[in-house]
């Protein structure tokens, strides 16, 4: 979108929306055929992939022009990103779209491009990252391949859409390897009714990689290019794509567009627009935290000036904000980031691109990530908002982490994983995650984590269960020009890595530097394939880079927090509250009680806990914290366990219980009357009355 803002997610989710939502002309009730031309047009052309069906029946039930055109100013009002910047991004971006699809898809004359395949997924989805066509090649049909990262949780983070021409005068078609399969693709009577030929064909003339799309439009998706198998969850992904405008997540965004204040705390900075790039990476014990880079897309010169000590440096506050797919809020961190900067450093400064990085631990799960960073300098702030999805790797399986691309500083220790971009102890200076951009001659070097089953160690535990899987895995990376028209050889690289020394969780962290001396301003895509012939296992990931010549900056410097003050225990409360805000009790609990192992008397997570044991009835696991060990618990939350054990019949160990956390911590007078109760179950009267008296002068 063009204004990253407060709403921002309103746009995303709003514009990636319904594929197949034209009415087709002779099916158009009665209603529609009596609007007058332009409401028609807007109802048919102009919105048809972006309308829910619920809304456009309600249009459909107006009577008046006047109301259909508070109908039509409402629509767009709902969908703006951020009202107070006195645009609307949100429409502007989409009637951009519409008249691209218009001007290149279908005839210019018409402007029916918007009715084509293309023109609706380009509509519905936008310009795709990467965009791969293959025009004219030996035995194959004309083909495009798109390439997208998924605005919305709705769909997979990454994905592709395949179009082919049926016959040379007919417009290209959106392909389905489940409905049509690779024979669609292939012009050679030997292929006719032979998928596997087909298969081959493809393989042969353009590559494994193309070879894999035709069966899976899931980069991720293990696939034999050998044998056609056709996959389901390519054509689950279409129809998710068709039905996004009456997808139950994005029509209660809309209607809470429509309930909500929409205003905005700060002066959003119209000048530069922020994007947010993401990684997933997961520490020895399975914990899997996402590290952010919230980077400007220009040199911003009002980031560095006088503070308000009369020196000169900057000044940030850092809020990351974590909701659920539908909006509701989990938890959110804020970071005062402020530093002394000297006349040399901040002339070479004003010249780089600033970025903000930070950490969220979080559990499995899909996720709306709002990170706003301010200038404390001059108040303005930028807002970057995404979706994510986190996926725990599924056991026994090999998988990839996100690719990071870094750069100087060299990676240095980081002993308690802390830090953002922090592997195994070990933290890189970030250029972009999943995308980044680097001056022509630089060098690419990217890090990632392998995931995989830990290898069997000697001495194992007896029934222990252990994967077959081999002591290397081996490494593709293949690197081109995405607007290539076939025939061009891309640049590649092997290796062998060993994979015997992966950590108790199954992690390996490696990484590559890659010679792109070669490569001519423009836009690219590194795609690194990782496979265990020996558990016949393959995984990929992907990051996009564009080369640029040495006058545009691209150079990034950044700021980031210190790390989570309590460690693990204050971010396993965080992964908790996280789980418990998806619906998964069980594991939210688990959370609480890892937090506790760590720290015993790190108060929220006791607090969490018995929350949670308390919401969900279970009194005898309520009382059993008693047995926590924690020195000083908050009063309501040892007033809980104290009752739990009562009435579990633990009358004593609720006495002896509040009176060693009375001990511990300040009077207060909700315990001083639960120790009056328990007395009182004990028969002990006097002391009742005693610990009522001190309770009513606490009050």
């Amino acid at each position: 979108m063009q204004q990253l803002t407060k709403r921002v997610v309103c746009a995303l989710m709003a514009l990636v929306v319904v594929v197949g939502g034209a009415v087709s002309a002779g099916a158009k009730p009665s209603a529609e055929k009596n609007l007058p031309q332009q409401y028609k047009h807007w109802l048919d052309e102009e919105v048809t992939y972006i309308i829910s069906g619920v809304e456009r029946k309600q249009f459909l039930t107006l009577t008046s022009d006047l109301e259909r055109d508070k109908f039509i100013q409402q629509f767009w009002d709902v969908r703006n990103p951020d009202p107070a910047a006195g645009g609307n991004s949100y429409k502007e971006e989409h009637y951009k779209r519409l008249a691209y699809a218009n001007s290149y898809f279908g005839s210019r004359t018409a402007q029916d491009g918007w009715s084509t395949d293309q023109g609706r997924i380009y509509i519905t989805l936008g310009p795709p990252q990467q965009r791969m066509k293959y025009l004219a090649q030996r035995n194959l049909r004309p083909m495009e391949v798109w390439f997208y990262q998924s605005p919305t949780p709705v769909l997979p983070p990454h994905f592709y859409v395949v179009f082919y021409k049926p016959s040379d005068a007919e417009p290209f078609e959106l392909y389905s390897p489940y409905q049509d399969g690779p024979t669609k693709l292939v012009t050679g009577v030997e292929a006719i009714n032979n998928p596997k030929t087909a298969l081959r064909i493809i393989s042969d003339v353009l590559g494994r990689e193309v070879a894999h799309v035709a069966i899976s439009l899931l980069p991720t998706e293990p696939s034999d290019v050998e044998d056609f198998t056709p996959s389901l969850q390519s054509d689950q992904l279409l129809s998710s794509i068709k039905g996004l405008a009456d997808n139950a997540l994005n029509k209660q965004y809309i209607e809470e567009m429509k309930n909500s204040e929409r205003v905005t705390a700060s002066l959003m900075n119209e000048r530069n627009q922020t994007d947010l790039q993401t990684a997933v990476i997961r520490d020895g014990q399975g914990r899997l935290t996402l590290s952010y880079l919230a980077r400007n897309r220009m040199p911003d010169t009002s980031l560095v000036g006088a503070r308000a000590d009369g020196t000169q440096g900057y000044s940030f506050t850092v809020r990351g904000e974590v909701e659920t797919s539908e909006g509701k809020f989990i938890y959110r961190q804020e970071d005062k980031l402020t530093g002394a900067v000297s006349v040399d450093a901040r002339q070479e400064l004003e010249h780089k691109i600033f970025a903000a990085e930070g950490r969220l631990p979080l559990a499995p799960g899909t996720y709306r990530i709002r990170v706003t960073t301010t200038n404390d300098l001059n108040h303005e702030a930028t807002v970057a908002v995404k979706n994510v999805t986190v996926a725990e790797p599924a056991p026994g399986t090999l998988k990839l982490s996100e690719l990071v691309a870094y750069h100087a500083p060299a990676p240095v220790m980081d002993s308690e994983d802390k830090l953002p971009f922090s592997y195994s102890g070990v933290r890189f200076t970030p250029v972009g995650a999943g995308t980044a951009v680097i001056h022509a001659g630089d060098k690419l070097a990217v890090v990632y984590q392998l995931w995989m089953p830990p290898f069997p160690k000697d001495g194992a535990a007896k029934g222990a269960v252990e994967v077959e899987r081999g002591k290397t895995v081996h490494v593709h990376y293949v690197w081109g020009d995405v607007a290539a028209v076939g025939g061009e050889t891309p640049a590649f690289e092997d290796e062998d890595v060993d994979v015997t020394n992966v950590d108790a969780a199954g992690n390996l962290l490696t990484g590559r530097t890659l010679d792109t001396a070669l490569l001519t301003a423009g836009h690219y895509r590194l795609v690194v394939k990782a496979t265990d012939d020996v558990a016949k296992q393959s995984a990929f990931a992907t990051l996009s880079f564009e080369v640029v010549s040495t006058d545009v900056p691209a150079a990034t410097w950044t700021v980031r927090g210190a790390g989570p003050a309590k460690g693990h225990a204050e971010e396993d409360v965080k992964r908790g509250q996280c789980a418990a805000a998806t619906g998964k009790r069980l594991a939210a609990e688990g959370w609480y009680r890892l937090a506790l192992r760590d720290d015993v008397n790190y108060q929220p997570a006791l607090t969490a806990l018995a929350q949670s044991l308390s919401a969900a009835g279970d009194a005898n696991g309520l009382a059993d914290l008693s047995k926590a060990g924690q020195k000083a618990a908050e009063p309501q939350t040892a007033v809980l366990i104290a009752a739990a054990l009562r009435k579990a019949q633990r009358g004593k160990e609720a006495i002896q219980y509040l009176n060693a956390q009375m001990a511990a911590q300040a009077p207060n007078a909700a315990m001083e009357r639960a120790l009056a109760d328990a007395y009182d179950e004990q028969g002990d009267h006097a002391r009742a009355e005693q610990m009522r008296g001190q309770a009513k002068q606490l009050e």
